[in-house]
């Protein structure tokens, strides 16, 4: 299951994208910003990011054991009791906890934690709770039990049961454990989607705009409102919109940055080699320039994603030297003084770099790549397996290969293809 490190708020994770890198990093802080204002009206002790905050005692508590005299899944129950509470999960018109649910498929019973119902009293909310005290598992691949293996089913087993086998399944499932939450939406779940929060990170770290961020997503008057929407529904119609408005003002800088970078060419041909315009092809410099332009938003793909494994995004030597994401920080740091960059060819060689390094893979030699992969720690060394793409192949981009592209005018293409909120072109 993919999951996409988020520096903003660490500890809380969009997997397999339930909101998008994009969404999370430009939209979602004001996000929280606004969904957390009416907090403030609340006594401090009473607000929810501070109730989240004072569970880090606990937390710690339960960690490191200090109550001998409980067995380890009722001091873990303890614990997840007091999560429920400070989410403003009550008991009042629930079902009562441990409560089993027959599963109409396996006959299995499904024992439902806590659950939330409509005013029909179908379940709008189901939670599920693993009383493992082990850090070795993720939530979703604990048992239920106490971590015995008399069971041996996961939460994820048992919600994939409530969500599949059953007349009416609940819209959210939260899996609760001792290091883990995650958050299930149903209309998500097929492409194993969730969002999933780490509590050793979140504790660890102690920030209050990720308590409450964390509030925010998984209160119940967030998740199961009295009246209207869920709130996360409001997040999702913003993220639609943006996607929408993200793919529009793509597709102009797309265009934009086929006609700059053909001209670049044009320049090259005529003003540096002296060549007549006239032994050029027309069609052929296009399907090239857009070839080159679709090279580039894999790369930015890529490297947002480097659980796909071809970009070592870990690795500060690829992410300084090589990097498409840092040829963007340079093109964000230049914008609106392009021109001072002058005629100097950094980015283009850069790129060329970066390309070589996709397409023929590091290191080249397959034994030399074999005995890194058998290397347990390589700080100074990244390596990136061969992808033999056609978007990537020199070949087929010979026109572009050849010519001295200026700075100016690259970094006018990667501030273009770089979609920001507040950047220029594409906003």
């Amino acid at each position: 299951m993919a999951k996409e490190l988020n520096e903003t708020f660490p500890g809380i994770e969009a997997v397999n994208d339930f909101y998008t890198p994009y969404y999370m990093k430009e939209y979602f802080p004001d996000e929280v910003k606004n969904a957390s204002a009416p907090w403030k009206q609340l006594p401090p002790e009473k607000r929810p990011a501070r109730l989240l905050k004072d569970m880090r005692q606990s937390f710690t508590e339960v960690i490191n054991n200090n109550e001998n005299d409980l067995f380890p899944a009722e001091r873990v129950r303890n614990f997840i009791d007091g999560m429920l509470a400070a989410l403003g999960y009550t008991q009042e018109g629930n079902q009562a906890k441990d409560k089993g649910l027959p599963d109409r498929i396996s006959g299995k019973s499904v024992p439902v934690y806590y659950q939330v119902n409509d005013s029909d009293g179908a379940p709008r909310l189901q939670v599920l709770v693993s009383l493992s005290d082990s850090a070795e598992a993720g939530v979703l691949e604990s048992p239920i039990e106490d971590g015995s293996g008399k069971d041996g089913t996961s939460c994820e087993e048992y919600a994939r049961m409530l969500l599949a086998d059953f007349d009416e399944p609940a819209r959210w499932i939260l899996l609760m454990g001792l290091h883990q939450i995650a958050l299930i939406d149903r209309r998500k779940w097929n492409d194993k989607k969730c969002m999933l929060f780490d509590l050793d990170e979140i504790f660890s770290r102690h920030q209050d705009h990720v308590y409450t961020a964390m509030a925010v997503l998984l209160r119940r008057d967030s998740l199961c409102p009295n009246k209207g929407d869920s709130l996360l529904d409001a997040f999702d119609d913003t993220s639609a919109k943006n996607a929408v408005e993200v793919s529009d003002n793509l597709r102009s800088a797309l265009r934009e940055c086929v006609e700059i970078l053909g001209n670049e060419v044009i320049h090259d041909w005529t003003c540096n080699k002296g060549r007549s315009i006239d032994e050029i092809d027309a069609g052929d410099l296009t399907v090239q320039a857009l070839r080159y332009m679709y090279r580039l938003l894999f790369l930015l793909f890529i490297e947002a994603k480097p659980s796909l494994g071809y970009a070592p995004m870990k690795s500060d030597i690829y992410r300084t030297g090589y990097s498409l994401d840092s040829l963007r920080d340079i093109a964000e740091q230049m914008r609106g003084r392009m021109d001072e960059a002058g005629d100097s060819t950094y980015l283009a060689d850069t790129l060329r770099r970066l390309d070589d390094l996709v397409f023929n893979g590091y290191p080249k030699a397959d034994e030399d790549f074999k005995g890194l992969v058998g290397e347990e720690a390589i700080n100074a060394v990244f390596m990136v397996p061969p992808l033999k793409a056609h978007i990537f192949d020199p070949e087929r981009t010979v026109l572009i290969e050849h010519a001295a592209l200026r700075d100016s005018v690259m970094l006018r293409i990667i501030d273009l293809m770089s979609v920001t909120k507040t950047g220029k072109g594409v906003k």
